[in-house]
């Protein structure tokens, strides 16, 4: 099983200790998460890093055009997070970027496996733990960021001036 890596209880605190500490210089951070998914994490993987590091519309999109079977479920997940920031920090989706998100290995069932000529086996049930942090930054750093994204190809236009301008 050397495909799958888990996280102990210890060493994740210190990454979500990590970014509590960083709450207050790039704003509100919101957690959401969903335990128990039955797929396996090698293949949700693949659907998280679609999403990872994104604004929210664009992690979104990412989502609702993915063949992927599960993608519905990350995409829950995603507006989950987008809905709390809403309704306890009254933050649009604009403003929602994807700062963390992650797939680890949740709890396993076992279950008999039936074979022919009447023998039987163990088998498992694997089951997957999904978390996401989304960073709930202020609407003028979102237009900034954006401007500069946009006019950084075209225009040599720095931070400071877009900020003096607005």
């Amino acid at each position: 099983m050397g495909v799958f890596r888990t996280l102990s209880a210890a060493a994740s605190q210190p990454a979500a200790a990590e970014l509590e500490a960083q709450s207050s210089s790039s704003g509100t951070i919101i957690k959401s998460a969903k335990r128990n998914i039955s797929q396996s994490p090698w293949k949700l993987r693949f659907l998280v890093t679609l999403a990872h590091q994104k604004w929210y519309p664009e992690a979104m999109a990412q989502m609702k055009f993915s063949p992927k079977l599960y993608s519905k479920e990350i995409g829950d997940i995603l507006k989950r997070g987008a809905d709390s920031a809403n309704m306890y920090h009254s933050a649009i989706p604009e403003e929602l970027f994807v700062k963390e998100i992650y797939v680890n290995k949740g709890a396993s069932r076992r279950k008999m496996r039936i074979m022919g000529r009447g023998r039987t086996g163990i088998g498992y049930v694997v089951y997957t733990y999904t978390c996401t942090y989304t960073c709930c930054c202020a609407v003028h750093n979102a237009s900034i960021c954006l401007a500069v994204r946009v006019l950084g190809a075209l225009l040599p236009l720095s931070l400071s001036t877009l900020r003096n301008s607005n």
